[in-house]
């Protein structure tokens, strides 16, 4: 994913990270923005990560299955730099993971194949995929999401919207007939 990710930045683009503490995102985000460079006292351009690089961590400590507490861990950047960056983008300036946890949770109840226990198993890599699309078209199209409602009705009901009306891509919530049988408009060349 990170790999995918580098290359469709800008050279020069470094986005900020926040994870949970897989090691693995350590080995990636090193791995991928830095640049060989001949150091004093060395033979070899050596591999030095790029100082724009923000990495936080949020560490979670359990007993058994509940959550004990949980703490804030800078990797790369200093907490100053990490808060002043996430508050630039509009955010709180906390480090947290909240949203990619929301849409893995999100993802895992709607793909059967992504439970924890289910008879139904991703076959192969194809399969996966094919869901993962199907899921991405129901959930920016045809599922509502409250988060983005406009108003309130009666104080209890709210204006249904999605992802899709939300960005201007269509003026309704589509139901799945409206999803199976949409064609894209011919491209003119």
């Amino acid at each position: 994913m990170v790999h995918q990710l580098k290359q469709r930045l800008a050279p020069s683009c470094i986005p900020i990270f926040t994870s949970d503490q897989l090691r693995a995102y350590y080995t990636a985000l090193t791995s991928h923005f830095g640049e060989f460079r001949q150091v004093f006292g060395h033979r070899r351009p050596i591999w030095l990560v790029s100082p724009k690089l923000l990495f936080a961590m949020v560490v979670k400590i359990r007993s058994g299955k509940r959550l004990k507490y949980a703490f804030t861990l800078p990797v790369f950047g200093t907490r100053g730099q990490i808060r002043d960056t996430v508050q630039t983008l509009g955010l709180s300036g906390t480090i947290q993971t909240t949203f990619v946890e929301r849409i893995n949770l999100t993802c895992r109840q709607l793909i059967a194949a992504l439970h924890c226990k289910t008879w139904s198993l991703p076959w192969s890599r194809r399969t996966l995929d094919h869901r993962f699309t199907w899921f991405c078209a129901v959930y920016h199209f045809v599922r509502p999401h409250m988060g983005l409602a406009d108003t309130f009705v009666n104080d209890r009901c709210f204006k249904e919207c999605s992802p899709a009306i939300a960005t201007g891509l269509t003026d309704h919530l589509w139901s799945i007939t409206d999803l199976l049988t949409w064609r894209p408009s011919p491209v003119l060349t």
